[in-house]
């Protein structure tokens, strides 16, 4: 499966299964995310592939979330990018994409 920035992807194992991320980068073995909560743009989260599904493929959302990356590379504007992607996670809990945190 190939991951890009962007994607949302739901936790299936460890402590925060069920949490829903936004892909920010891709390495080689890992993801790094953020939810906007506990794992903001300044404590991204890494997590292995195979500890993820894909939920929702990066092309299915606005400019607005290219923007809130570019713009959390400003500190000044990490609280907004935080509000921006836990608004875009929430609108998607809510068509529900990602099953309910158990």
């Amino acid at each position: 499966m190939a991951w890009q920035k962007g994607d949302i992807v739901g936790s299936m194992a460890g402590s925060d299964k069920g949490t829903m991320y936004l892909v920010v980068d891709v390495t080689a073995e890992r993801m790094l995310l953020v939810d906007g909560r506990r794992h903001g743009f300044d404590k991204l989260k890494f997590k292995n592939f195979k500890h993820c599904q894909k939920i929702a493929t990066a092309n299915r959302f606005s400019a607005d979330l290219a923007e809130a990356v570019k713009a959390a590379k400003n500190l000044e504007a990490g609280r907004q990018a935080n509000a921006l992607v836990r608004k875009l996670l929430k609108d998607r809990r809510q068509l529900n994409l990602c099953p309910k945190k158990t």
